[in-house]
């Protein structure tokens, strides 16, 4: 099933009133935008409808069951990936601070003097 408004020869035409401000404003965004009005009117209309088949959690305009399973899917794949993110970080903090403690204890003061490579003890 194509999507509402695609592929369709015909088309509905009606009349929307609108305050002269109102329609002032109409104009000139849609001129901003560089459509025509009409053409503003719409995609307005077809912003509305779609926020409010989502508020509802209705398909927007024929979405098929598989376009929903794609998307079901693509949402598990970015919570594990996620989640390996997590873990990634995870370990690189831990590794970091293995090998700040490490280079902390090299550089403890051995009689006086601070040292990187190693302890220099007295035999």
């Amino acid at each position: 099933m194509a999507p509402m408004g695609e592929g369709t020869a015909r088309m509905h035409q009606t009349t929307v009133r609108f305050a002269t401000d109102v329609w002032s404003e109409l104009e000139g965004e849609a001129r901003r935008l560089g459509v025509s009005a009409a053409q503003y009117v719409r995609d307005a209309t077809l912003a509305r409808l779609a926020y409010t088949a989502g508020q509802r959690g209705d398909p927007f305009f024929g979405e098929s069951r598989e376009q929903r399973a794609d998307a079901s899917t693509i949402w598990a794949q970015a919570a594990l990936a996620r989640d390996r993110a997590r873990t990634v970080r995870e370990d690189a903090h831990a590794v970091h601070a293995l090998v700040s403690q490490s280079r902390d204890r090299r550089r403890a003061p051995a009689r006086g003097r601070w040292i990187e490579d190693e302890v220099l003890r007295d035999e």
